[in-house]
């Protein structure tokens, strides 16, 4: 396991597929504070899907989404965390 702070940096063959699962692991998880999801292609829906564990989440402080087509509908429920 990771010491707590550590930063992790993900990628996956089929994002849209894995956000789901990562996102219900997210949801208990107190450990993981910072998280790297860049450039995984993860669109609106998985932007979406990031929002909603964001608001069960409250030890995720950093989460980096660069190069992620996130749309409308994804930034908006990103803003609103």
């Amino acid at each position: 396991m990771p010491r707590p702070g550590r930063c992790w940096a993900l990628t996956f063959e089929n994002f849209v597929q894995g956000v789901g699962k990562l996102a219900e692991f997210l949801m208990t998880d107190e450990r993981i504070m910072r998280l790297d999801l860049s450039y995984n292609r993860m669109g609106e829906h998985g932007a979406k899907v990031m929002a909603d564990m964001l608001t069960v989440n409250t030890r995720l402080f950093h989460l980096y989404l660069t190069g992620n087509k996130v749309g409308d509908i994804g930034g908006l429920a990103l803003a609103k965390v």
